[in-house]
């Protein structure tokens, strides 16, 4: 995603959707050109990622200027979803024709809102970074050096069983009743109160990831798979990379190193 706005009443932030220009575009008749809340928390999530990663402040500098620009907008511009990327003005669409919140017809349009807390609760977590990169662990998020102090054991994992079990529970239900093809199921199959019924398939990618991770620590803990394979990132972005493996040098379909089999289990 593009990053666009400069100066204080220009809309700093991201939209759902860029023409082959890199300039805001058009998507379905009720998605305008336009920043977006949704395409802001996507950004936020992807370059805090990063800084967490690399310890890199680059990440975080547009992330500034989106928060400044959103904690000093007008008041009566806050907790909308959509805003006109060249005056910061609140939008909304219908039929592919754009209302802004100057105009009559804008609350008519039904205008999508987002939390009035949002770019209060961004602050909170880019100045929860204020002392450097933080990791989401799987004993809770902590600082980046205290996380690579952290080992995993084969009793550590044990312990978590309970854990995972509990927390696979709802998911193991949301997925029978998808498998059925019963209404609703959880995420997957449910109800829009805009746009009626939907088929999500990614909102059961967390429900299916939760299952395997009961499984993958049960078979660990009965040592059926090696402890090498648990990651020891919390479940999310960070869930598939482990810090002792460089993964683009991991042959696909071959064994794990001798090295790290051996120290590990």
């Amino acid at each position: 995603m593009a990053y666009h706005g400069a100066i204080a009443r220009v809309a700093c932030g991201w939209a759902e959707q860029y023409s082959d220009d890199g300039k805001p575009a058009w998507a379905r008749e009720f998605e305008p050109p336009a920043t977006s809340m949704t395409a802001v928390e996507y950004a936020a999530e992807a370059l805090l990622m990063m800084y967490d990663l690399t310890g890199d402040d680059q990440y975080r500098a547009s992330l500034r200027k989106c928060l400044e620009w959103g904690l000093n907008m007008p008041e009566a511009y806050k907790g909308y979803l959509l805003y006109d990327p060249e005056t910061g003005e609140p939008v909304t669409a219908r039929g592919y024709n754009v209302y802004r919140e100057s105009h009559p017809a804008f609350q008519g349009a039904s205008p999508y809102r987002t939390s009035l807390t949002y770019f209060t609760r961004l602050q909170e977590r880019i100045h929860a970074r204020v002392n450097g990169p933080l990791i989401p662990s799987r004993e809770g998020v902590v600082p980046r050096r205290a996380f690579e102090q952290r080992p995993v054991s084969v009793d550590t994992v044990a312990a978590e069983l309970d854990a995972a079990k509990a927390a696979a529970q709802t998911p193991v239900a949301t997925l029978q009743t998808f498998r059925r093809g019963e209404f609703p199921a959880g995420g997957i199959l449910n109800e829009h109160p805009r746009h009626g019924r939907f088929f999500w398939p990614g909102h059961g990618a967390p429900d299916v990831q939760r299952v395997l991770n009961y499984i993958h620590a049960a078979k660990v803990a009965v040592g059926e798979m090696a402890l090498w394979t648990v990651p020891t990132y919390d479940d999310g972005y960070f869930g598939v990379i482990d810090p002792p493996r460089d993964w683009y040098k991991t042959p696909l379909l071959q064994a794990a190193p001798a090295e790290q089999n051996s120290g590990n289990e």
